[in-house]
């Protein structure tokens, strides 16, 4: 029987964020393992492997402190990654990727939602300390294709939970849609190669019983990768037709989302018309009653005043007519004493006036008539004296 060992799944891989400072010669960045499916494995990588949420969680813990590795074009410069470095199976059963060096350690495992390329997906990432002190070139080369839009190739690498133990799937291995239940997370490596799959590309080492080792994995790394090219893109023309159907069903149930939510903002957007029209209605009642209510004080006020001059003549009024007329046009509850008020001053002061101008006419009529008198009617001797004595009239 053939153990399941050791899966490693190869992906373009995106660095979601890269520090630009290093901290103590360590630079910080973030990186993307793997996607998760559905948990009915429905869907799968490009190997079959179809990684699901609660397995992931289970045994993300084990990717806390892995390797991260890569395997230098030239091991002299140290610059630019290849591959996986591997070299083969030990006698043991070890798999042997000593072409590889380590460059750095993955911490804080973590499932995110992230949008990648435009679309959103589910994924196991971790954060992933890199050593620019003993790799200075190769953090340089990095940034250069990060720079440039470059997608990075990545592969992680699972194992059995303990040596000697296979990988568990559910319900067993299967070619397509296996999905991977007890495992360790055992490596990262940061490639240079361009996968087969532009979207998810994943190999699959397995290593046969013992007895059998070398020959079943006497090729070269180079034969290995040209073999599984022919395997990949047969896969690869299945999965796009999967993904396709899944996108399709995707964009129509977006499709339907956006009309809805199109329909639903269209509804609130009547309902606060209807609100706006009938507030604006609602101001212009206020408005015509607060209007109706001002005339109607306004009559009131004009009645008052007409009713308190009205024991006046209008010769008496004519002294308060330009009140009278500024009242009219604007009306005021205190004008209407003091209307009245310059009135009946007015009034007092032409009677005190006619009273004076009597009083002065009487003196002097009194004058005049004493005098006439005394001038006609003088004292009158009835007896008068003669030389010769005096004579009384009969």
């Amino acid at each position: 029987m053939a153990l399941r060992l050791c899966e490693i799944s190869s992906m373009p891989m995106q660095i979601v964020e890269m520090s630009s400072a290093p901290i103590n010669g360590r630079r910080i960045a973030k990186l993307i393992l793997h996607e998760i499916f559905p948990d009915d494995g429905s869907r799968w990588q490009k190997n079959g492997i179809s990684w699901t949420r609660q397995n992931t969680e289970d045994n993300l813990h084990t990717a806390e402190g892995m390797s991260i590795t890569v395997e230098f074009v030239d091991s002299n410069e140290k610059r630019e990654p290849f591959g996986h470095g591997f070299n083969g199976v030990m006698p043991d059963g070890k798999l042997d990727f000593s072409d590889a060096v380590m460059v750095g350690y993955a911490y804080s495992p973590k499932i995110e939602t992230l949008e990648i390329n435009g679309k959103y997906i589910e994924a196991l990432t971790v954060q992933a300390s890199l050593d620019e002190h003993r790799y200075p070139l190769f953090i340089d080369w990095l940034f250069s294709e990060i720079s440039q839009g470059k997608t990075i190739a990545g592969s992680v690498e699972i194992v059995g939970r303990n040596k000697g133990e296979e990988i568990e799937y559910e319900g067993g291995w299967k070619e397509v849609g296996r999905i991977p239940s007890r495992f360790s997370y055992s490596g990262y490596a940061l490639l240079g190669i361009e996968s087969a799959d532009p979207s998810a590309v994943l190999i699959e080492l397995n290593a046969a019983e013992s007895k059998n080792l070398k020959e079943d994995v006497s090729m070269t790394p180079k034969e290995i990768q040209e073999a599984l090219a022919n395997e990949f893109k047969m896969l690869a023309d299945k999965i796009a037709e999967v993904n396709s159907k899944d996108e399709s069903a995707e964009v129509e149930n977006l499709v339907k989302e956006i009309a809805d939510l199109k329909a639903d903002l269209a509804k609130v957007q009547a309902e606060c018309n209807t609100a706006q029209t009938a507030l604006e209605a609602a101001n212009t009642e206020k408005e015509n009653l607060s209007t109706k209510l001002a005339d109607a004080e306004n009559r009131e006020l004009i009645s008052e005043l007409n009713a308190s001059i009205a024991q006046f003549t209008e010769e008496q009024r004519a002294v308060a007519k330009d009140q009278i007329a500024a009242f009219m046009k604007k009306p005021e509850k205190s004008e209407i004493n003091t209307i009245v008020a310059n009135i009946k001053v007015a009034y007092a002061d032409q009677k005190l006036a006619e009273a004076k101008s009597m009083t002065e006419q009487n003196s002097h009529d009194d004058n005049r008539f004493d005098y006439s008198m005394n001038s006609i009617f003088g004292p009158v001797e009835d007896t008068f004296k003669t030389i010769e004595g005096e004579v009384d009239f009969y």
